[in-house]
């Protein structure tokens, strides 16, 4: 078979393949060069799923009459001259081939007028021909009318989705294009029937609002941080918003939309602690990298980009989420939202403000405390115990933790944020059915669930054991016991020894095949068996080799595992009674927790009801 040159017809209908898929690609481009244009006002008209018509109507700057058939040439643009412009680009579109594919495969009607003209035109093109060009009456802008899509490629028109599905995919098209341009006013219509319409206010709110409704707005926790060479900005939800899929996490790199499924890794990574398993953190993110650290040209629908030190990027974009969630105040509440978000004249301003929480009882509010505890009626108030010594009988284990731990609780002093509600200054009310904790603050109370509350303590100590290698104390057996070794594993374990003796097992190699252990460690007064030395042993520790040789400790998430089934097993229970001073107590073991909110499970340990939802539910306000 000999080689041939393909003709330009075939040429042009396998490159307009690779970027024209379905009806969604057409309106990706044309609406992406109506932003490009300068556009402020963006209306979408599809029929069918688009498959019979779309219609982009712009106010841009228009296409000069002279340039409307260059503009459908391949490789004509406006947006770079040479290769060296890819790394300052700025526009969504650069490579020229949108409207030359969309023309190859579909007839293409286009009105436009530039605004250094006094006239329109009309151009018609027909698989990638151009019919006939006039002049016409036009205002500034353009109207690219786009029908019969894969007329002449048969078998691509298809295998196209039913109606509904081609629809729904230019919306979520839209919507994304709407959250990275809120400065533009978006309007889609299918069918005759509106499905989206953005204020273009500049408000990225706005947008959320319009997207997800006011409620789901008032959860959002912005995003400001910076660390060279990356900027994040941009919203996550809080506790409220977790979703079962990954749908609602939406990622733009320098104002373009972008899939990475390492970015979405990355903020459920961020959210450990926070959250429950099989969950997923709400997110609107929007990245900011020098454009010569990526590269935008390696997919055809430029929706994947390549990142240069990817690893280090993908590092600080989950510190910044981390920071920012350390900083948030995380109580969930259960009456709702006691003030509707203002979209129109607040806007982030007010949303950050309500992040802040101005009534709650930070560092710096000390007074404002003070003052509101003076002017209450004392008479029911419990007193708050100062320098508590706990009863040695319910909450014993609390009091052993705390001897054994000292050094640590000091250490996590300093790590309580302002953001952050102080119970220990609260009143304390009581105990309902056992399990919650009961306290009232400034026009608003709180429950807490004692459990999870302590068992979050105790583990975050245990972990803080296990991080910084602390000798753990340990507990003889009256009889040594032996448990089986790999024997491929045994040159290993005999270079753990030492690590093993500082979390309380002390043990030897005995014969070929088997450890002997002459004592076990003893967590919150409690001697622990064997498994969690089995689980040490289970690991790869040729992965952890090196940081015993460096006198570092590495645990996985097995072992992190049975840390938190300790502590489970160790904390109070629900249905059990405690004092005043050991419900002050456990207020303030909380209060030195970077995340007091959660459970290790992701289960909730703190809501709050306001006054104002008390006196909806009596009817005192309307």
């Amino acid at each position: 078979m000999k080689i041939k040159m393909l003709n330009m017809d075939t040429i042009n209908k396998i490159a307009a393949g690779e970027v024209i898929i379905r009806p969604v690609s057409v309106i990706k481009e044309l609406v992406e060069n109506a932003i490009d244009a300068g556009a402020t006002r963006i209306a979408v008209d599809i029929e069918a799923g688009g498959k019979n018509q779309m219609i982009v109507r712009d106010n841009g700057c228009g296409i000069a009459y002279h340039e409307v058939p260059l503009a459908f040439k391949r490789h004509a643009t406006s947006k770079l001259t040479s290769i060296d412009d890819l790394e300052s680009i700025e526009s969504l579109g650069f490579r020229g081939e949108a409207l030359s594919s969309v023309s190859a495969v579909a007839r293409v009607q286009v009105t436009t007028c530039n605004e250094s003209e006094e006239v329109g035109s009309v151009t018609l093109f027909e698989g990638g021909t151009l019919i006939n060009q006039r002049v016409c009456s036009y205002s500034q802008g353009t109207e690219m009318k786009v029908w019969d899509l894969f007329y002449n490629t048969p078998a691509r028109r298809k295998h196209l989705e039913k109606d509904k599905k081609e629809e729904g995919l230019i919306r979520d098209l839209m919507e994304k294009l709407a959250l990275s341009n809120p400065e533009v006013a978006f309007l889609v219509n299918s069918n005759g029937r509106s499905v989206l319409s953005t204020p273009g206010s500049g408000n990225i709110l706005d947008v959320v609002c319009t997207l997800y409704g006011e409620e789901v707005a008032s959860k959002l926790i912005p995003i400001r941080f910076e660390n060279s060479p990356m900027k994040l900005k941009g919203f996550i939800g809080d506790l409220t918003t977790m979703r079962s899929h990954r749908e609602d996490q939406i990622f733009f790199m320098n104002g373009r939309y972008v899939k990475n499924s390492r970015l979405g890794q990355a903020l459920d990574s961020a959210y450990e602690g926070y959250t429950m398993k099989h969950q997923h953190p709400f997110g609107i993110v929007f990245m900011e990298l020098p454009g010569r650290m990526l590269d935008v040209n390696i997919h055809p629908a430029k929706t994947e980009i390549k990142i240069l030190n990817e690893s280090l990027v993908i590092l600080l974009f989950k510190q910044g989420i981390r920071e920012t969630l350390r900083d948030a105040n995380l109580v969930v509440d259960i009456g709702g939202v006691e003030k509707v978000l203002s979209n129109k004249k607040n806007g982030l301003k007010e949303l950050t403000e309500k992040q802040q929480e101005p009534e709650m009882f930070d560092i710096e509010n000390h007074e404002t405390m003070d003052k509101a505890v003076e002017n209450r009626d004392d008479s029911g108030m419990k007193p708050l115990a100062q320098n508590v010594v706990l009863e040695e009988k319910d909450f014993k284990r609390v009091a052993e933790r705390a001897e054994t731990f000292t050094t640590n609780v000091k250490d996590s002093v300093s790590r309580i944020k302002v953001a952050h509600p102080d119970f220990t200054k609260m009143k304390i009310v009581g105990q309902l059915f056992n399990t919650y904790i009961l306290l009232e603050g400034v026009k608003e109370i709180y429950l807490i669930d004692q459990h999870a509350a302590h068992e979050a303590f105790l583990t975050r100590e245990l972990e803080d054991v296990f991080d910084c290698g602390a000798v753990i104390p340990s507990q003889g057996l009256m009889a040594p016991m032996t448990i089986k070794i790999r024997p491929r594993d045994m040159q290993r374990v005999l270079n753990a020894l030492e690590t093993y003796k500082k979390l309380g097992y002390d043990c030897d190699v005995f014969g070929e095949d088997s450890l002997i252990i002459r004592s076990v460690p003893v967590f919150m007064g409690e001697p622990q068996t064997s498994d969690l030395l089995k689980s040490l042993i289970s690991e790869d520790l040729s992965e952890i080799e090196e940081d015993h040789l460096k006198g570092q400790w590495l645990y996985s998430s097995t072992i992190k595992d049975k840390i938190i089934l300790m502590a489970c097993k160790a904390a109070v229970k629900g249905g059990q009674t405690l004092s005043d001073r050991e419900i002050q107590r456990l207020l303030e073991d909380l209060m030195r927790l970077d995340n007091p909110f959660t459970c290790p499970h992701g289960r909730p340990i703190i809501t709050r009801l306001r006054e104002y939802e008390l006196k909806k539910l009596f009817k005192r306000v309307v």
